[in-house]
């Protein structure tokens, strides 16, 4: 919680100034990479597999699926780093699958017997 001003954590940080130099101790937040490059790498490339084998991204018509899939061979040869597009891809992937499976669940009545906060948004 906030204790003063804008300032979280005013009492913590005042006790870590002997501690921790000013500027890293009251510099502003920072984000962090997710390490999707790797991912793609690990496990015999099991995530590029998965990509590769989804239907939705590829039947969308907002890919060309032969540059989508040289990216992915490019990267799995350590070629080229492309985890980034080829992770939005798989996401973009999944929310159509689970638009999908929304709209059939809609289709058979089970949507409207769901929880609110268990829908998407979509």
């Amino acid at each position: 919680f906030k204790v003063k001003g804008a300032t979280g954590k005013r009492v913590l940080k005042r006790a870590l100034e002997a501690r921790i130099p000013a500027d890293m101790l009251y510099r502003p937040k920072q984000g962090f990479g997710a390490p999707v490059d790797q991912w793609f790498r690990q496990n015999n490339g099991a995530l590029l597999e998965d990509l590769r084998s989804r239907p939705q991204w590829k039947d969308s018509g907002y890919f060309r699926v032969d540059r989508v899939l040289k990216a992915a061979d490019r990267h799995a040869a350590g070629r080229a780093n492309r985890g980034q597009e080829l992770w939005s891809v798989l996401m973009f992937d999944a929310f159509l699958a689970r638009r999908s499976t929304d709209r059939d669940m809609f289709r058979k009545g089970t949507l409207s017997q769901m929880e609110p906060e268990a829908l998407s948004l979509v």
